[in-house]
């Protein structure tokens, strides 16, 4: 028996009277087997020969669905509305240009700007997954499904991509928003002006490098108030550059030992643990170079159990130095913005 037969069978055979009498006619029930066998076979038919245009009709029919809403709501589209309604119709993907045509195409909203295929771009890029700068939207709708040369292809973002989303790299400059652009070059400018204050600090003498990572420590919050650090200014101070009080009383105390080498001279386990060494009864130890640690001295510092121990290289030294503004100034104060959609609805 073929399947149709046998399922339509299953589905309408209700169990038998007493009497031993079918529920329905037998010549009722063979031309329903009949017309449903007809219909299996064009229907198999149809999938096997015309799937491609079977799914032209589906993205038509979609399309038309949002024609249809448009009215029935009597408002138009949003242009995110409109974006989400082409890539539902093209699951692997558009261009920004790609989409722009689409919607232009099936007539889904009027642009009114003087470069369209630009705001199409930057309603992708806003609410793309994994292009975060500081005008871009914290809910996503779209994520990148490849490349067409340098132009990115968006898609409708998946649950999954937007829970794991990671920062990435645009591919291509010139497709960049201008907030992107000015994002990615105050990057550049903090990088160099961390580089500037490294070769600042390897200009001038040991004592003013202790003085310096001083005044950072307190910028930080450390210490009971901005007088409680002192420099012990002695040439042979066993290790302790400096120290500061976390309290009034000065119960608690952070030992410091600044050291100023070039960035080829790291510093290695022995000057470590004299450091430890000199702290005595002091539970806690800040180690500042202007270069870096070998790994011993890492994993000799790391394993103090009775003392806790902070190593600072000149990487992360730059770093502190410009994000708490000791030795730099801010030379000015740009202001980005964004549209206030609050605002904006009706």
């Amino acid at each position: 028996m073929d399947p149709v037969s046998e399922n339509f069978r299953a589905a309408i055979w209700f169990p038998a009277p007493a009497d031993g009498s079918r529920c329905i006619p037998l010549k009722i029930y063979d031309f329903l087997v009949s017309f449903l066998q007809i219909c299996y076979d064009y229907t198999h038919r149809c999938r096997v020969r015309d799937w491609q245009h079977n799914t032209t009709r589906v993205r038509s029919g979609i399309a038309r669905i949002a024609l249809r809403d448009q009215e029935r709501w009597g408002r138009e589209m949003t242009i995110v509305e409109s974006i989400k309604c082409i890539l539902q119709q093209n699951r692997e993907g558009l261009t920004a240009r790609q989409i722009y045509d689409e919607i232009i195409r099936q007539n889904l909203y009027v642009f009114g700007a003087a470069n369209p295929v630009g705001v199409v771009n930057g309603q992708l890029r806003r609410r793309c997954v994994g292009l975060d700068f500081p005008t871009a939207y914290p809910i996503k709708c779209f994520e990148i499904a490849g490349y067409e040369g340098k132009k990115i292809r968006f898609r409708l973002a998946s649950e999954e991509s937007v829970s794991q989303a990671a920062p990435s790299k645009p591919a291509n400059q010139s497709e960049s928003l201008p907030e992107e652009k000015i994002n990615a070059a105050l990057q550049e400018h903090i990088r160099n002006i961390r580089q500037q204050v490294l070769d600042c600090m390897l200009q001038h003498s040991p004592k003013f490098f202790e003085h310096l990572v001083l005044d950072l420590l307190l910028a930080m919050g450390y210490g009971a108030d901005k007088s409680s650090g002192v420099v012990t200014g002695r040439s042979h101070d066993g290790g302790i550059d400096g120290i500061i009080s976390e309290d009034k009383l000065g119960l608690s105390l952070i030992y410091i030992q600044a050291k100023k080498n070039a960035p080829s001279n790291r510093v290695g386990r022995k000057e470590i643990q004299a450091f430890i060494g000199a702290m005595e009864h002091v539970q806690k130890g800040v180690f500042i170079t202007t270069s870096d640690f070998t790994k011993e001295a890492v994993s000799f510092a790391e394993k103090q159990q009775q003392k806790s121990i902070k190593l600072i290289n000149g990487s992360w030294l730059a770093d502190l130095l410009v994000r708490y503004r000791v030795g730099v100034d801010v030379a000015k104060t740009i202001s980005l913005y964004k549209l206030d959609t609050n605002y904006y609805s009706e």
